[in-house]
C-alpha cells in the first residue's frame, strides 16, 4: 500500500493518466510526492508534538501540539488546504453546544450579579485590543478586519470560527491567540513565582 493511503492515490490518479507528456507526468510525480510527505508528516507530527507539550505541561498540549504541527506545515508549504464546509458546519454546531452546557445551573440573579464587573473587564478588554488592532493594521497594511478578529479577546476556536466566516485567514488570527496563550500560559507562573 502506497503511503499516502488508497484515497490519496484515487484523487491523483486521473492526473497520471491524463499526462501524455513528460512535463505533465514529471508535475504529477511531483505532485504525488509531496502529497505523500504531506501524509506522513500529518500522521506523526502533531501527535509527537502533543506528546511533547504534555510534558511540558503546556495548557491544551495535544491542541496546541496539532496547530502547531499544522502552522509548521502550511508555512513550509507541505501540506494546503482549507475545511471543507460540510465538516466545519456540524462542527461549529458541536463547539457551541459544548460552550453552551457551561451555563447549565446558572440562574438569573448569579447572572446580574456578575453583569456590571464583566462589562467593564469586557470593555477594557476590547478598548484594548481594538487599540492595538488598529496600530498593526496602520503600521503594517494588515486589513482592519483581519487585525481586530487577531487580536479580539476569546478561545483560539471561537476567533478562527470567526475568521473564517468572515473570509480573513484564519492562520493569522490563530498565530496570534497561540501566541497569546503560550505567553500567558510561561508569564503568569513566572509572575506569581516572584510574588511568592
Amino acid at each position: 500500500m502506497a503511503v499516502g493511503g488508497p484515497v490519496v492515490e484515487a484523487l491523483l490518479q486521473p492526473v497520471a493518466e491524463a499526462g501524455r507528456s513528460l512535463a505533465l507526468r514529471r508535475a504529477a510525480g511531483a505532485c504525488r510526492q509531496r502529497l505523500r510527505l504531506a501524509c506522513r508528516s500529518c500522521r506523526g507530527g502533531p501527535l509527537a508534538l502533543g506528546l511533547a507539550f504534555l510534558r511540558l505541561r503546556v495548557p491544551a498540549a495535544m491542541l496546541m501540539g496539532a496547530m502547531v504541527a499544522s502552522s509548521l506545515g502550511h508555512g513550509a508549504g507541505w501540506v494546503w488546504g482549507t475545511v471543507p464546509q460540510w465538516l466545519a458546519v456540524p462542527g461549529f454546531v458541536l463547539m457551541g453546544s459544548t460552550i453552551g452546557t457551561r451555563f447549565t445551573g446558572i440562574d438569573l440573579r448569579m447572572v446580574l450579579r456578575a453583569l456590571g464587573a464583566a462589562s467593564m473587564l469586557t470593555g477594557m478588554a476590547v478598548a484594548i485590543s481594538s487599540a492595538a488592532a488598529f496600530g498593526t493594521a496602520l503600521a503594517f497594511g494588515f486589513p482592519l478586519s483581519a487585525a481586530l478578529i487577531a487580536f479580539a479577546p476569546g478561545g483560539v476556536e471561537t476567533m478562527a470560527a470567526m475568521a473564517l466566516l468572515l473570509h480573513v485567514d484564519p492562520a493569522y488570527v490563530a498565530l496570534h491567540h497561540v501566541v497569546r496563550i503560550f505567553a500567558l500560559s510561561f508569564l503568569i507562573p513566572l509572575a506569581l513565582g516572584r510574588r511568592g
